[in-house]
């Protein structure tokens, strides 16, 4: 299943939305895992200079959301977010991929190589850093053309 990448505090106006992605982001041990973390996604808005065919996501990370590299837990949050549970704010509002338990116990294999051994870099293209908040610029068009062509996603109009 997935890694540990954070999860929000009791009480924010995010909390529906990072509810999902804490409900996938639990399954598993990784980055926030000695104990409670908070990390924020949300859409990095106007001021970031996203190519076409590319999303910014905001990922404010809290104190304890990581025990890797920062940047690579906020990456990984980003993907996670676009996949399972879609980031208001971007053109992605809604997840990319409906039924996140079924996908994972179906491709599990694909998600492992994506999530845990570092496959996601392939679709970020550049963090932007500042203080704990990261903006991940993401290249949801490969993303979603990988996904198609592993059948994860149908092709849109088909």
């Amino acid at each position: 299943m997935g890694r540990d990448w954070g999860r929000q505090g009791p009480g924010s106006s995010k909390a529906p939305l990072l509810t999902l992605l804490t409900a996938s982001a639990l399954l598993a041990a990784g980055c926030g895992s000695s104990g409670a973390s908070y990390a924020q996604v949300e859409g990095a808005g106007g001021s970031v200079n996203a190519p076409r065919g590319t999303v910014a996501v905001g990922v404010t990370l809290g104190d304890e959301d990581c025990d890797r590299d920062e940047r690579e837990c906020a990456e990984l949050f980003a993907i996670e977010a676009l996949l399972f549970t879609g980031v208001p704010g971007t053109s992605l509002p809604r997840p990319m991929v409906n039924n996140e338990r079924q996908a994972r116990a179906q491709y599990g294999e694909y998600f492992e190589d994506l999530l845990e051994d570092g496959e996601h870099r392939r679709y970020v293209v550049r963090v932007e850093e500042e203080s704990d908040t990261y903006t991940v610029i993401v290249n949801h068009d490969a993303l979603r053309r990988s996904l198609e062509q592993e059948g994860i996603i149908r092709r849109f109009g088909r």
